[in-house]
């Protein structure tokens, strides 16, 4: 039986590949620090080690047998800088010594919007803050380990929703109440914006693991995802429920002042630049193209599944 490694379970994206893994007959491993924070979508029916990633013992002892390592870690904005790069490189090393697929989720910090508006995964990678500095580095890496041996699948993907995500922007944004929705919104209201509905971002992750056929270790994938704007948004919510959207601007002004004394809502204000500049993916590979797509009637239906409408 095909057997993968998933680390950041606790995560939306981990949690979901996890969870697509097993309705492709995967065995799946999980990797967490605290076992009582394993996902209840996921209680028997993974096996569980304890352990922590940053340690190069315990990534190896899980991993045993495994031929993918998914890599769902998501290290809070405030602790990118110290720990970001060594924690993949000790699951990297794991990797090659025991000869694993390992699949990465990239994002679009990568990119200089003026580059822009649309990106193919050949596009220069170019970054304008920090957190974008660290990973384009990690992605070097990953080329790296390619180059000496490792099979690699980066899929890229944009901000991220689904069920119960504390960390999601949209649900964050997007609530409901028993006779509106409210809307706070982070940027201009016509401004289209990337989106990926984790369901459908994990099915694609599986079948990148399950295709051996790729031309080169190292593999690379735009997940054009869900593309619309805040008007959009409102509009099919309120065509579909009949309940009005109020809208309600995101007081930038009051996170910036927040951010002069905490340093997680001040790595946040940093990367305000995205909900103002248009970041499309776009993908080259044909078989790819089309799995998900811009029509309103997917966005609304993926809503209505997250039960954030």
């Amino acid at each position: 039986m095909k057997t993968a490694l998933v680390l950041g379970v606790s995560g939306g994206f981990g949690k979901h590949v996890a969870m697509a893994l097993l309705q492709q007959g995967w065995c799946v491993r999980v990797l967490l620090r605290d076992a009582n924070k394993l996902p209840t979508e996921l209680i028997d029916r993974v096996v569980v080690f304890q352990g922590d990633a940053f340690n190069h013992e315990d990534v190896k002892l899980a991993s045993q047998g495994c031929g993918a390592l998914v890599y769902g870690i998501n290290v809070p904005y405030e602790r990118w800088q110290l720990e970001a790069i060594p924690l993949l490189s000790v699951s990297l090393e794991v990797a090659k010594q025991e000869a694993m697929t390992f699949l990465f989720p990239g994002n679009v910090y990568v990119y200089d919007p003026e580059q822009g508006p649309s990106f193919l995964e050949t596009a220069p990678k170019k970054s304008i803050t920090a957190k974008g500095e660290i990973r384009i580095k990690m992605e070097a890496m990953l080329k790296k380990a390619a180059q000496n041996g490792l099979k690699v699948r980066l899929l890229r993907a944009g901000d991220f929703f689904g069920k119960d995500l504390a960390s999601s922007w949209m649900n964050f944004i997007l609530k409901a109440n028993p006779k509106h929705y409210t809307l706070t919104v982070p940027g201009p209201m016509q401004m289209p914006h990337t989106w990926a509905y984790l369901p459908e971002l994990a099915q694609q992750a599986c079948g990148l693991l399950e295709q051996d056929s790729w031309p080169s270790n190292y593999h690379e994938v735009n997940f054009e995802g869900h593309r619309f704007s805040f008007s959009d948004l409102k509009n099919v919510i309120e065509k579909r429920t009949g309940k009005p959207v109020k809208v309600r601007k995101l007081p930038w002004w009051l996170f910036r002042f927040l951010g002069l004394f905490k340093a997680d809502i001040r790595e946040l204000v940093a990367m305000k630049y995205l909900w103002f500049n248009e970041i499309n993916l776009e993908t080259g590979h044909p078989l790819m193209k089309g799995l998900n797509g811009h029509k309103q009637s997917e966005l609304i239906d993926s809503l209505l599944e997250s039960g954030l409408v």
